[in-house]
């Protein structure tokens, strides 16, 4: 008899234990951890409907396999596709830089960073560029194949700069082609967040 109590409390506790786990886990997988500055590969996208934010999955900064839609959900979304090696998207991250300032509280920016096929190391590449601009939103790059793939489920991406706004909702609210200026930028937000 005793010894059958005994299995049956180590059975409990077993039990127990992993339930505790679980919960554990579950809580952890819930919170995307991300450094301001940082640069994360993506590494699968995932077909969205058109018009809407197109969702991918990366890894964080605990290594966990996290969506886009799951760090943007709820957030209104500036999403800059560009190039260290393009002279008007340089030009205008000292501008996307204090938009993340002032608008923080509100609103996610991103930057998908479409580095050039015979860049060796695209995220180191982008990582001393985010370091030397002090760039306080993250980056997100990707071997050639996974960014062209997320270029085409937005229909292209026929240059660089272009950003796309995205109301809380995930769908796109405006499409910027080319360079632009603060104001400009802050304009269209103003229009989105009202």
């Amino acid at each position: 008899m005793k010894r059958n109590n005994i299995v049956m409390l180590i059975s409990v506790a077993f039990i127990a234990t992993t339930i505790v786990a679980i919960a554990l886990k579950s809580d952890a997988k819930g919170e995307i951890k991300v450094t301001t500055g940082g640069v994360y590969e993506i590494i699968e996208v995932i077909p969205t409907a058109k018009g809407q934010i197109t969702d991918f999955i990366f890894l964080d900064d605990d290594g966990n396999k996290c969506s886009l839609s799951e760090y943007t959900k709820g957030k209104y979304v500036f999403q800059n596709f560009w190039g260290t090696w393009c002279p008007p998207c340089r030009a205008e991250i000292p501008d996307i830089i204090k938009l993340q300032t002032e608008n923080k509280e509100q609103l996610i920016m991103i930057g998908i960073a479409m580095e050039r096929p015979d860049v060796a190391n695209p995220k180191q590449k982008v990582l001393d560029y985010a370091k030397q601009q002090n760039i306080n939103y993250i980056n997100f790059v990707g071997p050639r194949p996974i960014i062209n793939k997320l270029a085409t489920e937005y229909g292209g991406i026929s240059a660089v700069p272009t950003t796309h706004l995205i109301n809380r909702e995930g769908n796109i609210f405006e499409t910027i082609v080319g360079k632009r200026v603060k104001a400009e930028f802050q304009a269209s937000l103003d229009k989105m967040m009202k």
